[in-house]
């Protein structure tokens, strides 16, 4: 990848970064990332929201769910404390998906950052406990629809 400045090799890392470094060098009808700023530091909230809050507390009720039981850690008070704040997140997302497609009206990074996540809680083994976020379950099968993310799938599926 080359860097801002057009030359190479430009390493980058952590997700947020990388989808703004794209958004802002390689969406040139600024589709998924705005240059207006409100709509801008409104995605850019939304994929901070998501890089500390949303991956690393729902990555860490997978873990005492799914991984600590599996060597012998059944800790509740872990599983309860990252559920519920799971689904505290979950809500805040469902509040904000309240009367519009998408998590700032439009199809932006912001929704490509949070979209596996809450998709992982809506249909885990837990997928009761995220029932009641209709918006959000709504929000997840637009998003699937999307032709790009139809293509993103099969890549991932046809190994």
């Amino acid at each position: 990848m080359k860097g801002p400045d057009g030359k190479g090799p430009y390493p980058m890392f952590e997700s947020g970064a990388i989808l703004q470094y794209l958004a802002d060098v390689y969406d040139k009808e600024h589709k998924f990332l705005s240059t207006e700023p409100r709509k801008r530091y409104e995605t850019l909230q939304w994929v901070y929201w998501q890089v500390g809050g949303l991956g690393p507390m729902l990555g860490q009720m997978g873990h005492f769910y799914r991984v600590a039981p599996q060597k012998g850690h059944d800790l509740p008070y872990a599983k309860q404390r990252y559920l519920d704040e799971s689904k505290r997140l979950i809500g805040v997302l469902d509040k904000q998906l309240e009367g519009q497609e998408y998590i700032v009206g439009t199809y932006s990074i912001a929704d490509i950052m949070c979209v596996l996540w809450a998709a992982a809680a809506c249909n885990s083994d837990l997928a009761k406990e995220f029932e009641q976020f209709k918006n959000v379950k709504a929000w997840i099968e637009r998003v699937k629809q999307r032709p790009a993310v139809q293509r993103g799938e099969k890549v991932t599926t046809s190994n």
